[in-house]
Formats: structure tokens, C-alpha cells, sequence
């Protein structure tokens, strides 16, 4: 097993190499075959699934763009093509669904939360991942 920190570098890099340079496992030229074959499927199909995200990134943006609240946020410090659509998926389009500044701070996991423990009280924001 390779460690991370050494007191002699040098040497361990010497190590490594010989390691490096050892005969490898033998596999069948049959093997190598099939599984370059494999290999290059595999990547094609990954090609499409790029492509595929891609226009799918595309028709979100346009759909995106078609609603009166998308420049403000799009307009968000961090907000960018995919986070600003999903931001507004998430909060809607129906501002009266918030009474008050306290309900759009639960929604985005920023409203105060009490803690008490014996004499200790104490009110702090918990963090949520986005």
C-alpha cells in the first residue's frame, strides 16, 4: 500500500516506478478486442446522452424565459442556467402562496429556529443544502 507522506520521497518514487514496471496480467488478444468494442459503444452512447442534456438544457432555458418572473431570477448573484429555472420551478409563480417575509424565509430553510436546553435559549439559523 502507497502512503501519502514520506520521509524519503526519493526513494519512494523508486519504488513506485519498479512497481510500475513489473510484467502486467497477461489478458487475450480476444478480450482486448471485445472490450475496445465495448469501450466505443459505451462512448457513443454517451455522446447522444450529452447531446440529449443539452437540448433538454435548451428547452428549459426557453420555457424558462416565457415566465414574468424569470429576470429576477435569473437576475440572482450564483443563478445560472440550470439553478435560476429550478429556483423558480421550486418557489412557483403564485406570490400569494406567501403572506410574509417569515414563510418565503422557511421556504428557502433560512427562518430562525428556537433551541432551548435547561436554561439555555437561544434562536439560530439552520443550514440546509440545496
Amino acid at each position: 500500500m502507497i502512503e501519502f507522506r514520506h520521509k524519503s520521497p526519493d526513494a519512494k518514487v523508486e519504488e513506485i516506478l519498479e512497481i510500475v514496471h513489473q510484467p502486467k496480467i497477461s489478458v487475450p488478444q480476444a478480450t482486448i478486442k471485445a472490450k475496445s468494442r465495448l469501450e466505443l459503444v459505451l462512448i457513443k452512447q454517451l455522446l447522444v446522452l450529452v447531446e440529449e442534456l443539452d437540448n433538454y438544457d435548451k428547452t428549459i432555458m426557453q420555457l424558462f424565459k416565457t415566465l414574468n418572473d424569470a429576470p429576477i431570477f435569473a437576475g440572482l448573484p450564483g443563478a445560472d442556467k440550470r439553478l435560476a429555472p429550478k429556483l423558480l420551478a421550486e418557489w412557483g409563480d403564485n406570490r400569494t402562496l406567501y403572506d410574509s417575509s417569515s414563510s418565503v424565509q422557511a421556504l428557502a430553510g433560512t427562518s430562525p429556529v428556537a433551541f432551548q436546553s435547561g436554561k439555555y435559549n437561544k434562536r439560530h439559523v439552520e443550514e440546509h443544502p440545496v
